[in-house]
C-alpha cells in the first residue's frame, strides 16, 4: 500500500521545520475519513492501477478510497498526455455539473475525445476508469 503515492505540493516547497513529508500513500489515505464524501478524482497518471497481493486483490488508491468511504473513485490506468487528460477532466465535469450520471458523464466526455481531431486516439481517453456510485451528483454540488 506504500507503493501508490500522491505527491502534494508540500513535497516540493515544505518548510525545513514541518513533520510531514508531503506524501500521501494508500495506506494513508484508507486511514483518512472520506464517508459520505461523494467523489475522489486522481487525473495523474496511473493512480487507478495497484498492487496484486495474494489472496487480497489489489491494493492501491482506488481500494484505499474505498475504505475510506469514498462514494466514487476517478482514476486513469495507465500514463495518459497532460493536454488531454485536462481537456477530458474539463469534459466530464462539464456534463456532471448538468446532472448526468456519473457513469454517463465519464462516457461522453470520452466519447467526444474519441470524435476530436487531437485525442481520437485509444490512449487519450480510455486509461481513465470510474468505480463505484454510479449516480448524478446531488443537486446543488457546483453551486458551491
Amino acid at each position: 500500500m506504500n507503493l501508490s503515492v500522491i505527491g502534494l505540493e508540500e513535497a516540493y516547497g515544505r518548510g525545513g521545520d514541518s513533520p510531514q513529508d508531503g506524501m500521501l500513500t494508500a495506506l494513508e489515505l484508507q486511514t483518512l475519513d472520506f464517508e459520505g464524501a461523494e467523489l475522489l478524482v486522481l487525473s495523474q497518471c496511473r493512480m487507478a492501477g495497484g498492487v496484486p497481493s495474494s489472496g487480497e486483490g489489489v491494493y492501491g488508491m482506488r481500494r484505499a478510497a474505498v475504505i475510506a468511504g469514498m462514494k466514487t473513485f476517478v482514476a486513469p490506468l495507465w500514463n495518459v498526455d497532460d493536454a488531454a487528460e485536462q481537456k477530458l477532466m474539463d469534459l466530464f465535469y462539464s456534463e456532471l455539473s448538468i446532472g448526468k450520471r456519473r457513469t454517463e458523464a465519464l462516457r461522453q466526455a470520452q466519447l467526444q475525445l474519441l470524435k476530436s481531431n487531437d485525442w481520437s486516439s485509444f490512449l487519450a481517453w480510455a486509461p481513465m476508469i470510474l468505480s463505484g456510485d454510479p449516480a448524478p451528483l446531488p443537486s446543488g454540488f457546483f453551486t458551491h
